[in-house]
């Protein structure tokens, strides 16, 4: 089963898979007995319509279909130095799968002068900061290579000299459970060599096992049908004061500082956004907050405007009350959405 606009959909084949001169056209099993992937590729395929399309989708949109997890992409260069790595630590306190890539199209998977794959998928499994002998403080990055007989040859692989800048008993925490798919880098290295990250949010839905039992769980908080009218709750963007109010409306109460992660899916090509407003709380509400309000009160965060299918943000907010409005960037646009609202703390919605 894979999943599709907030929904698991079956997918029921045959054990026949496609050949030419008595091999196997698409992915080939390591073992001889072994046919699990090639069929979960032709059960992927079929879901996709062909396996020339389901080529085409991106590793976060595979991700997406397998395991039903939010997945947002971040271009790393588009990220500055500071930013990309709150994220980083943030993420690595949740039940986040980070996953990195060297992406050029059309080039197939190759390997890079310093021992990296090019297209080719790569988990983070940790940051360390380390203070060598000079008193130079060096933040490295841990990586996990699923093909172990190919890894990194540069500064801080197994073989590099620089290891001999730390202390002994450095070396030793950061070597004991030495894997030969396991690899560091500098953090330096590591926003260089690579194009892509990916953030796939884990909830309990899409947890086996125990790699995240001491991390923050992400819980899925809200998730509904939004149905857009005219007439009704298409009442376009912010800058249409005299409808803006008609939009859905959700308010989040939240306890502590809480990362939010909300997701809207749909099979239309409308342009959708999510504004979010600060509430006072003298204003808190259990009524529809009308005009007046965002007449006085100014968003807090604007999110980009996204015609994608799979629209995904990512907020941190303090303690407060705050009101989530999805809308189209103008009025009176019909359309059908499924929002999913992900928190990594207890929060309150109505």
């Amino acid at each position: 089963r894979f999943w599709f606009i907030n929904k698991w959909q079956d997918v029921i084949i045959d054990d026949q898979l496609p050949t030419f001169d008595g091999q196997l056209l698409y992915l080939t099993p390591t073992s001889r007995n072994e046919y699990w992937l090639p069929l979960l590729q032709k059960a992927y395929a079929k879901f996709c319509g062909s396996y020339e399309l389901s080529d085409r989708n991106t590793f976060a949109q595979c991700i997406k279909d397998l395991t039903g997890a939010p997945v947002e992409t971040l271009l790393i260069q588009s990220q500055s130095s500071s930013t990309l790595l709150w994220r980083l630590t943030l993420a690595l306190k949740t039940t986040t799968l980070i996953t990195v890539s060297n992406i050029r199209p059309n080039t197939g998977t190759q390997v890079n002068k310093k021992g990296l794959l090019i297209n080719h998928i790569y988990i983070v499994k940790k940051l360390f900061k380390v203070r060598d002998l000079t008193q130079n403080d060096i933040l490295l990055v841990q990586l996990k290579n699923l093909w172990a007989n190919i890894t990194w040859t540069g500064e801080w692989s197994y073989q590099s000299s620089i290891w001999q800048s730390l202390s002994n008993e450095v070396q030793l925490e950061l070597l004991r459970n030495h894997q030969t798919n396991t690899f560091w880098m500098s953090y330096n290295d590591f926003i260089t060599s690579f194009t892509y990250i990916n953030f796939i949010y884990l909830s309990e839905m899409n947890i086996f096992d125990d790699t995240y039992k001491n991390r923050l769980l992400w819980h899925m908080v809200y998730s509904q049908k939004l149905i857009f009218k005219i007439g009704f709750n298409a009442g376009g963007p912010p800058s249409v004061l005299d409808s803006f109010h008609v939009n859905p409306q959700l308010l989040l109460q939240a306890p502590n500082d809480t990362q939010i992660i909300i997701e809207i899916n749909t099979a239309e090509l409308n342009v959708i956004d999510c504004s979010i407003y600060r509430v006072p709380l003298n204003c808190v509400q259990s009524d529809i907050y009308r005009k007046e309000f965002f007449i006085n009160q100014q968003q807090m965060i604007i999110s980009s405007l996204n015609n994608d299918k799979n629209v995904l943000w990512h907020f941190m907010l303090p303690p407060g009350y705050y009101l989530l409005i999805p809308h189209h960037d103008r009025i009176n646009i019909e359309g059908t959405y499924f929002i999913r609202l992900y928190s990594d703390r207890n929060v309150n919605i109505r």
